[in-house]
């Protein structure tokens, strides 16, 4: 693990006012020669070149000097603002080593011990080497030229123990604001990677991840087995861990009592770094390293005769067996791209150092990585996989070249459907609502895209689309990203529906089929990353269906990675609904309209603050307003909700309401504990939560055979503790009662919410916590749409300052693309033409290829007809054959037949006997030959259809040659060349065939794309001017709007 903290004093800076920091800070920065650590000492080229660590220097004078930016030994400085004021002396980069091998270092023989020190020293040294290589310095005019770092002067202090006294190996690395640059002189450092929030979390995340591998590596060299993982950090972030085999997560924790007090009070809502600093106690004589091993020693005899240590020392740790991560490239790729389509080159050797296996090097398999993955790379620190690239590109692509692919409706269909479903539901759609719905039906695309406003009836609109659609005779589906999303969605507009990932799954499994009578609306489709969104157009593209996309690309950015929605309406067009109509109170409306309005943020919180709908108090005071203003409201409670950013937050307002809710006798009976779960993408969270009768609980997990839906929200009714947990009876807010069981345990408290689960709800009245966490205008704008007649920011006046500033305009999740274009005009114009050209050409692929199965199909068929002409001329042979056997056998016969006739005429009147026996004989021959002669008819009845369905089909046998003939000769032309695809179908082009010959030309002649570009940005310009006129006609409209209720108000009120 890595921190890395800044050292600056506050209005000092000279050699003796450091010295004196120093000397008060031994606890950190000193480290007397022992027998247990090893002495301090200096790492670095210029600790080096000075040769600091000759131990006939002062070495704490030597710090001083050099903290204060002058030379060790000399009167001279080092940096230009040596010895000044606030003056950054350094940065304090502490590398910790993971639990369990503090625990081996703390009970391990002294020979061993030292093997793991070094062992320790060597990956802080390798991450330090690492660090340095990322540094850099200023030169130039005003610094604006940045400049390698070739040395640096580090102090290194090793300490065993944490705050507690309890194991807890760990290296102070005192970076000095000193180094050397690669032109050979001595510079400050340009310290942004260390103090910048998002550069430093990223280095310290990259540095941590290289001395974990290393340390690692170096014990399993000296015999140790290595068990590592991939879990999930504080901030629900993969990360890799690490641990000596046999040494268990229960024996880590019972040393970890200062991480533990930390993350109790994080999870209360407090900062990280702030806990940990509140938390910080003088170290005293019991942290002596020799009083810490001893007190770890015994511990641990104690838990050995306690049975909960299985191992009894270090040396049985050898003999463990290893289980080691493995390169899972694919994981890697999506943890690149999780939630962002761009990602800088910290990121990624962060991720590629979490999967590379311990038998490899760092480096090698970052090279190795980097040559089997295409990375593009985007800006100055911005990269992207092209597989994400090409996935954005295709989705414009694909909407593109679907403009003209889908039958429009039949209008007097569409108006019917409009009138039965404002008659169903009892007021008629405004003007805007009606050009919505014939936007969706009578624009023959296979995407349509409906921008609204959040609260202006897209679901109102969404019901007359759908009759529309199923008038016409097609299957109407809906999804959303969240199931309560969906299921409001299927209450609303009466269709079915899924949530994205449970209709993917659908999908992929065959369980559904998409046709060309299928139609696909996609809710909350601002919240739909790149990856789902297009999975889902893949799908119904494949199908021939339609995909309509329904959202708000101003609340709300997607988690996942991409922003399609917002890109698509841009490139395709779509219908927007401006209209906010949910809010009944007119304030409130105002307030949704200035959002989306030009309004600054300290505009928009002075409108609050005007309509009395800003609190400004401390933050546990504000906790207690919300938390009485919540129980004291008379609305039922699935009509008032409170909103908060983190879970941190959502667990301490459930506390406080909680605790006022026993004090008011709403909860009752006994509290009973439960070890809740929550699943987050591959990891799952788990909890311990109290609960008792009254308590508003909401599921988070799916449960088909239970009939429980994530985001199901009720109210305890009863609870009953048994073996396997709790036994808990729900009423929902439906009005249903359900029983969960004791195996169900993903559960939590529901009277807050985060901003995202709360984006498609709508309640009378909702409380927000403006907390540490900085609040975007589009999360705030998601908060108060959320309100249909009361809203209140709860806030600290500091967090209320900062939310002025953060809300001055929307933020927009970028796509890989966008990057490009706005960095380089020319290379991203040259980049799309290049993957359009590759995707048609790829999709003429597809078509030669499902022509080819196609005519292939064909002339297997007729193979087949001609196989049944030639097995049906056998047949007509046999017959002929059968029927001259049959007709010998009858003539045969009645030959037979007239010589016994013959022999009976000429008996002689006496020849009684013989005359008897011979007319016996010729009525069993005349019998024989009638069989014999009806089956001759028969086979000759049978011989003669098989003749004229033979004759019949020899016609048929020449057209069908005919036919095999050309359709083998369109089989070689396909797969030989003769006939082009890509020329043939052209015309499929986006943009048509005019499209793709000036596509084809920009490839041939590079210097078109500079008069391209050109032409985009005049017509970028011009678009900007129609949308700024638009908007400004918006706003008038609007203005008469609400000048025209206030007339209205004034009216009544006389």
């Amino acid at each position: 693990m890595l921190s890395i903290q800044k050292i600056q004093l506050k209005n000092k800076g000279s050699i003796k006012q450091v010295q004196s920091y120093l000397e008060k800070s031994t606890e950190y920065y000193a480290q007397e020669n022992g027998k247990i650590l090893p002495p301090a000492k200096w790492f670095g080229g210029l600790a080096d070149e000075l040769n600091l660590n000759d131990e006939t220097r002062d070495a704490n004078k030597d710090f001083a000097r050099l903290l204060a930016g002058f030379h060790p030994s000399k009167k001279q400085k080092l940096v230009q603002n040596a010895g000044s004021e606030k003056r950054a002396l350094g940065f304090d980069l502490t590398f910790s080593a993971e639990k369990s091998y503090s625990i081996a270092v703390a009970t391990a023989p002294d020979d061993v011990r030292k093997q793991l020190l070094l062992a320790h020293e060597v990956a802080t040294e390798k991450a330090l080497k690492w660090v340095q290589s990322e540094l850099t310095s200023r030169t130039g005019k005003g610094g604006k030229t940045a400049i390698t770092v070739s040395g640096i002067a580090v102090r290194q202090v090793t300490h065993i123990d944490n705050r507690n006294g309890e194991p807890q190996l760990h290296t102070h690395n005192v970076l000095v604001n000193v180094v050397k640059c690669k032109d050979g002189k001595v510079r400050a450092l340009d310290a942004n990677a260390l103090i910048s929030a998002r550069e430093s979390e990223c280095l310290t995340r990259t540095a941590g991840a290289i001395y974990r591998h290393a340390m690692a590596q170096e014990c399993q060299r000296l015999g140790f087995g290595i068990e590592r993982e991939v879990v999930a950090d504080t901030k629900k972030r993969p990360m890799l861990v690490s641990s000596i085999a046999g040494i268990d997560k229960q024996t880590c924790d019972e040393f970890s009592s200062r991480r533990k007090e930390i993350l109790q009070a994080q999870k209360e809502g407090e900062d990280l770094n702030e806990v940990a600093n509140k938390s910080r106690q003088k170290k005293s004589i019991d942290n002596e390293p020799a009083i810490v091993l001893f007190n770890a020693q015994k511990r641990l005899d104690e838990m050995r005769i306690e049975k909960a240590v299985t191992w009894n020392n270090v040396e049985e740790l050898k003999q463990r067996a290893s289980k080691d991560i493995t390169a899972d490239f694919e994981q890697m790729r999506k943890d690149l791209h999780a939630t962002k389509s761009h990602f800088s080159r910290y990121e990624m050797f962060e991720v590629i150092t979490r999967y590379c296996p311990l038998e490899k090097d760092i480096s090698e398999f970052f090279a190795e990585v980097l040559e089997a993955h295409d990375v593009i790379r985007l800006d100055n620190d911005k990269y992207c996989l092209q597989s994400q690239y090409e996935k954005e590109m295709r989705i414009i692509y694909d909407a593109t070249k679907r403009r003209t692919d889908f039958v429009a409706l039949d209008r007097n269909t569409v108006n019917e459907a409009i009138s039965k479903h404002q008659k169903e539901q009892g007021f008629e759609l405004t003007q805007e609502q009606r050009q919505a719905v014939s936007f969706v039906t009578q624009q023959p695309a296979g995407l349509a895209c409906i921008s609204g406003f959040a609260g202006t009836g897209k679901t109102a609109t969404a019901g007359a689309y759908i009759r529309a659609f199923e008038m016409s005779g097609y299957n109407v589906i809906g999804c959303s990203t969240s199931q309560l999303a969906s299921e409001k969605l299927a209450d609303e507009a009466r269709i079915k529906t899924f949530n994205t990932s449970d209709l993917l799954n659908q999908l992929e499994r065959g369980k559904i089929a998409f046709d060309n009578k299928t139609v696909l609306i996609l809710d909350e489709a601002g919240m739909v990353g790149a990856n789902t969104f297009h999975q889902l157009q893949q799908h119904i593209d494949k199908a021939g269906g339609k995909l309509i996309a329904v959202g708000d690309a101003l609340q709300l950015t997607p988690i996942e990675a991409g922003s399609p929605f917002r890109v698509v309406g841009d490139e395709i067009g779509d219908v927007k609904q401006t209209e906010i109509r949910r809010q009944k109170n007119e304030e409130l409306r105002k307030t949704a309209n200035d959002f989306y309005g030009d309004k600054t943020g300290s505009e928009l919180i002075a409108g609050l603050r005007k309509n009395g709908s800003v609190v400004v108090n401390k933050t546990d005071l504000l906790m207690q307003a919300i938390a009485d203003n919540y129980l004291s409201s008379q609305q039922p409670a699935h009509e008032k909700l409170i909103v908060a950013q983190t879970n941190e937050e959502l667990n301490k307002l459930a506390s406080v309401v909680r605790v006022k809710m026993r004090e008011r006798g709403l909860l009752s009976g006994e509290e009973f504990s439960l070890m809740t779960e929550k699943n987050e993408g591959r990891f799952t969270f788990k909890e311990e939560k109290g609960f008792a009768v009254g308590d508003r609980i909401k599921l988070t997990k799916n449960d088909k055979k239970s009939g429980f839906v994530n985001g199901m929200v009720g109210t305890i009714t009863a609870i009953e503790k048994t073996d396997n947990g709790l036994k808990i009876e729900l009423t929902s807010d439906d009005g249903s009662i359900k029983t969960i069981p004791e195996k169900y345990k993903n559960l939590t408290h529901a009277y807050a919410s985060t901003v995202h689960s709360a984006q498609g709800q709508g309640m009378n009245e909702v409380h927000f916590l403006n907390g540490n966490t900085a609040t975007t205008r589009n999360a705030l704008l998601v908060a108060t749409t959320r309100a249909k007649n009361a809203f209140t920011v709860y806030s600290t006046q500091s967090n209320l300052t900062k939310l002025e500033k953060s809300i001055d305009s929307f933020t927009q999740k970028q796509n890989a693309f966008e990057v490009v274009k706005r960095k380089d005009a020319i290379r991203s114009e040259r980049m799309q033409v290049e993957l359009r050209m590759k995707f048609f050409k790829e999709d003429c692929a597809q078509m030669k290829m499902t022509a080819e199965k196609n005519i292939e199909k064909r002339i297997s068929v007729i193979n087949n007809e001609l196989a049944d002409i030639k097995k049906l001329g056998k047949e007509a042979e046999g017959a002929v054959v059968a029927k001259s056997h049959k007709q010998a056998e009858l003539t045969k016969k009645h030959k037979e037949l007239q010589t016994l006739e013959y022999e009976f005429e000429q008996c002689g009147i006496f020849d009684v006997s013989k005359k008897k026996r011979l007319k016996s004989d010729i009525e069993a021959e005349t019998s024989i030959f009638k069989k014999i002669k009806k089956e001759f008819l028969d086979v000759e009845e049978a011989c003669s259809e098989v003749y004229v369905r033979y004759n019949s089909s020899k016609e048929r046998e020449k057209d069908l040659s005919e036919t095999l003939q050309l359709e083998n000769s369109k089989l070689n032309d396909l797969k030989f060349g003769i006939f082009d695809v890509v020329k043939e179908n052209a015309h499929r082009y986006p943009g048509g065939l005019l499209a793709y010959e000036k596509d084809a030309e920009k490839l041939q002649n590079p210097k078109t794309f500079q008069g391209v570009v050109r032409n985009i940005c005049e017509k970028r310009k011009e678009h900007m001017q129609r949308q700024e006129q638009q908007e400004q006609m918006q706003r008038e409209q609007l203005q008469k709007q609400e000048k025209k209720e206030r007339v209205q108000i004034r009216g009544y009120e006389r």
